[in-house]
């Protein structure tokens, strides 16, 4: 790519009511043309031949030229030197109709054949821009988000619509786990350090003053391993507790995470060494998604010591054991889902960590055994699928924000995930049986179902690597070179709105720049990718998308992004005031169109609400034409181009500290075949 030479006339005009007043240059002066219908151009004063005049002695109709000049002898308005209309008539016997000599745009068309002879306005019966959220997940992904936080987040920040992506493969339950019974290959039989992200294991959160875990191989309730914690307090007689305490935790590719909307119970062996004692208890406390605030709502179950119970508050529940037995294993029934609606959240929520605990005081001793912890669930596939739209329903179906059920296909190759955009669902996948599929093979199977398919996070799935710019540029141009030997894999759409994820922003957007100047355009969104219970505005990635729609049915908005009609950025900067940024050209051609020209394009470039100290930039083939400085009122700019070479033309916002907050889909430009 090289940066095009770029001529620019930059004029503002304040308010698109003074869009269409004058021309934007000056043009050769014209020929005049009757513009008042009366037969006679403003020039003519000597009108046409009479019929007493010598020359009609052959002139038929009578208007000054004889017959063998007159290329319509027989019509008195069509002779040599008549004011042409346009009216697809030869009036002026020059050889073609409606060559008029008048270009009132000055775009090199004669008025009678320009399509815009006036000049075009894009904004003229838009309607407003409406913010969608495209990419976010609730319960039935990982982490500790819920459906719940997120709704409240987008009537915090005056998002319209909410499209919801959750993991297909955990939406179908596909490897889930039914248990641990920590017989070998169950579990990693080893101590994990603290922090450290392993696969799966007991993690020590906090050692007490004994040997913190062992594993015993005598023959547990089933198969010959159990898991067995032994707390004390050596000695000490004080009266106060001495814990300790460790935790099986998952992470996001582990399968213990269970969707409380899949009505999911739980169960437990336990064999308890010594009686029932008020100087030692056992707990085991399971933790669920967070609250809006980010503080984790938690059950923990309890045996022996202080009745706990009273201590419960809206993030935290007790619940005691029933009566155990010394020696003796006994099953343990842990109702996660019951449980989970005592919190506001209700049943819209996730367990993903598990913690065991011995507390002791007082010298008390204590050794616990645990063994075949088993997970239960009801709904799995379109069964859970629908119920959650039944409680998205329930809970929101008179909102002012609209929510859509969708998913997002998972188990691809390289981790591109794929989000379906559509009238109707795209039928979830059978990964039991296919396993992870070829990119290409998802995005068929999304095309099959007259699905747009987004594709996501292009360069990787990592939050917490960051690249810097040398290692960024070359995995830029790798990733390029991929796509363009994959034909962008079919991809529609591809998520743009990036502030950090394995690379920044400037190079998820070189990265889009480039595939349509290598003639593979893709439509840009802006993505949050969330799974957390936090602010948005909190979080790095919180990039919505706004098309042009007064009415947010699945099948307009699917439409709107395939022609590529949307622009897309961060929401905060703009303080739920009007976030804008729409161009179109002189000769009619909208964001995500392409145009068919070798002349020149006067390109207009609108915002909504901004601020000083922001400025608007116009980039042409993924280089910066122009700069111009923001000045807090709804504007627009007007850009002269030479045609040139140029492949695309799109804007962006950009705030006081360079970040890019606001970005428009480009137009594209093409030049007409030559015979």
């Amino acid at each position: 790519m090289h940066r095009s030479a770029i001529r620019s006339t930059v004029s503002r005009y304040v308010g698109a009511a003074l869009l269409a007043l004058a021309p934007l240059a000056a043009c050769d002066e014209q020929v005049p043309v009757d513009d008042d219908d009366s037969g006679v151009a403003p020039d003519d004063d000597d009108a046409d031949a009479t019929p007493s005049d010598p020359a009609a002695m052959t002139d038929i109709d009578g208007d000054g030229f004889p017959a063998d000049e007159d290329c319509d002898d027989f019509d008195p308005a069509v002779h040599p030197g008549a004011t042409e209309f346009c009216d697809g008539v030869d009036n002026d016997c020059s050889g073609g109709a409606d060559d008029i000599d008048k270009d009132t745009d000055c775009d090199g068309y004669n008025d009678c054949i320009d399509p815009t002879p006036m000049g075009f306005d894009g904004a003229a019966g838009r309607e407003d821009p409406l913010s969608m959220q495209l990419h976010i997940h609730g319960s039935l992904s990982e982490y500790d988000g819920s459906m719940y936080c997120h709704h409240q987040q987008a009537l915090i920040h005056g998002v319209d619509l909410v499209w919801w992506s959750d993991h297909d493969n955990l939406i179908t339950m596909v490897n889930r786990t039914e248990g641990i019974d920590f017989d070998a290959g169950s579990l990693v039989e080893d101590r994990s350090t603290p922090g450290v992200d392993y696969e799966h294991g007991i993690y020590e959160e906090l050692v007490g003053l004994s040997d913190p875990i062992s594993f015993a191989h005598e023959g547990g309730p089933s198969g010959y391993g159990w898991f067995w914690r032994y707390g004390d307090t050596d000695g000490v007689v004080d009266g106060s507790w001495h814990t300790s305490l460790y935790s099986y935790s998952t992470t996001t590719r582990h399968a213990h995470q269970m969707p409380l909307l899949a009505d999911v119970t739980m169960t437990m062996k336990v064999r308890f060494k010594q009686r029932i004692s008020p100087d030692w208890q056992f707990r085991f406390k399971v933790y669920l998604s967070s609250t809006c605030d980010g503080v984790a709502n938690t059950v923990t179950w309890f045996h022996g010591g202080d009745d706990l119970t009273p201590l419960s508050t809206p993030t935290d529940l007790y619940a005691a054991m029933p009566p155990m037995q010394q020696e003796i294993w006994m099953e343990v029934d842990l109702p996660l889902t019951e449980l989970a609606n005592a919190f506001a959240q209700g049943e819209d929520q996730h367990a993903w960590m598990y913690l065991f605990e011995i507390h002791t005081r007082n010298g008390a001793t204590a050794q616990v055994d645990i063994d075949d912890i088993r997970f239960e669930w009801q709904r799995e596939g379109d069964d859970l699928w629908q119920y959650q739209r039944e409680v998205l329903n329930e809970l929101y179906g008179d909102s002012p924000v609209t929510h859509y059920v969708g998913q997002e296909i998972t188990l691809v190759d390289d981790a591109r995930h794929v989000n379906p955009i559509g009238e109707n669902d795209v039928p979830l996948l059978d990964h039991e049986a296919t396993g992870v599929l070829p990119l290409t093979d998802v995005i068929q199977h999304v095309h099959d179902h007259d699905s747009l398919a987004i594709c996501n996070h292009p360069f990787g799935t990592g939050f917490a690597q960051q690249w810097e710019d040398a290692k960024a540029d070359l995995l830029t141009e790798l990733l390029v070179y991929t796509f363009v030997e994959g034909e962008a894999f079919g991809c529609d759409l591809v998520e743009v709105g990036y502030v950090k994820r394995m690379v920044d922003l400037e190079h998820h957007m070189a990265f889009w720049d480039a595939m349509a100047v290598e003639g593979y355009p893709m439509v840009g969104v802006g993505t949050s990718d969330n799974h957390w219970a936090n602010d948005w505005l909190d979080y790095a990635n919180s990039h919505v998308t706004w098309v042009f729609l007064d009415e947010p049915s699945r099948a307009a908005v699917a439409d709107e992004l395939s022609r590529g009609r949307a622009f897309f950025g961060d929401p905060g900067p703009f303080e739920r005031r009007l976030a804008l940024l729409d161009l179109w050209t002189e000769h009619g051609a909208v964001m995500g169109e392409t145009l068919v020209s070798d002349l020149d394009q006067v390109v207009h470039v609108e915002t909504g609400y901004t601020k000083q100290g922001w400025t608007l930039e116009l980039v042409v083939d993924g280089f910066v034409a122009e700069v111009v400085p923001l000045e807090g009122i709804e504007t627009t700019f007007v850009f002269e181009l030479p045609r040139g070479t140029m492949q695309l033309i799109r804007a962006q916002i950009r705030n006081e500290q360079g970040m890019g907050i606001l970005m428009s889909n480009p137009i594209y430009l093409e030049m007409p075949d030559t015979p």
